[in-house]
């Protein structure tokens, strides 16, 4: 009497994208040139008075170079790279939002509008938080 044999077959890929995943360049960008004088932004601290000038420079960055900052995962990379200061230390803190936890499985930062709602709400206020840090 033999024995039957049954053979697993692997699960398909799980082919589900995270928005702070690295992507594929699509073949259709890959034919697209964009422009090389892109002026970077100037390094950001975490000062209030700066907030608006930054992200309107980083704004025109993706603006002008579509294909490179393609996904959230793009930009928010790049927006950390510009960070130094109290805003690095935030932003290393927190990147994990970009990933899916592993108890719930949910992202926070889906989107780059979910980082910006994020990052905005911290900084937007930070001057007066040091201030207020100073005067106790």
């Amino acid at each position: 009497m033999g024995t039957a044999s049954t053979k697993r077959q692997r699960p398909p890929p799980d082919t589900t994208r995270h928005s702070c995943q690295q992507s594929e360049i699509p073949p259709s960008s890959l034919t697209k040139k964009e422009p090389r004088n892109v002026p970077q932004p100037d390094k950001y601290d975490g000062s209030s008075a700066k907030l608006k000038a930054f992200l309107n420079d980083v704004a025109t960055v993706f603006e002008r170079m579509l294909v490179t900052y393609e996904t959230a995962n793009d930009k928010i990379l790049y927006v950390g790279a510009l960070l130094t200061d109290s805003a690095k230390t935030w932003y290393l803190a927190n990147k994990q939002k970009c990933k899916p936890d592993p108890l719930s499985g949910w992202t926070v930062w889906v989107t780059y509008e979910d980082f910006l709602k994020d990052f905005i709400a911290i900084h937007e206020n930070m001057n007066e938080v040091r201030e207020a840090k100073k005067n106790l």
